[in-house]
């Protein structure tokens, strides 16, 4: 075969794909029109449920990491405050959220809304305290850490370096 019969084959089988791709796509634009208009403001429900069903869960996500960051700060041994007693009340606080997201479903209004932001902000907030307090714990441990690890490394390199000139 000659480069212009393999040019020539290698545009042929690019057309046919792109006819293929073309063919598929528009079939199944005609499925979903046909599913809409058969089923009418079904994906609308649908997509709403999943909307919610997403809130629930950036909330719980939100919530579990506030728990984890004041659990890890009283383990840690940092002044945790009355952070345990405020991620409970937290927990409580998102599970009445949680029943009105439950109950309102697609028909979600702005004050559901409201509190769903607020529980969010204070996950947040409980989770920077605690991640704070706990790095006024680990922050003098680790420096101290590190300067060990420098002299020791450097204390190393010294002895090694000695050594390799005392065996010329």
């Amino acid at each position: 075969m000659t480069l212009r019969s393999v040019e020539l084959a290698l545009l042929l089988l690019l057309g046919m794909l792109g006819v293929s791709v073309w063919l598929v796509v528009r079939s199944v634009q005609r499925r979903l029109r046909r599913m809409r208009t058969r089923f009418g403001g079904l994906s609308v429900v649908a997509f709403s449920w999943w909307q919610g069903a997403g809130d629930r869960h950036r909330m719980w996500r939100a919530v579990s990491g506030a728990e984890r960051a004041v659990k890890a700060a009283v383990a840690g041994g940092a002044a945790s405050g009355d952070l345990p007693s405020l991620v409970r009340r937290l927990r409580r606080a998102a599970e009445n959220v949680d029943r009105l997201l439950t109950a309102a479903g697609s028909n979600a209004s702005g004050q559901v809304a409201a509190e769903l932001r607020q529980v969010l902000e204070m996950a947040e907030k409980i989770r920077a305290s605690a991640t704070e307090a706990l790095l006024t714990v680990t922050a003098p441990a680790t420096s101290s850490l590190a300067e060990a690890v420098a002299t020791e490394v450097s204390a190393l390199r010294h002895g090694l370096s000695v050594a390799a000139l005392t065996r010329r």
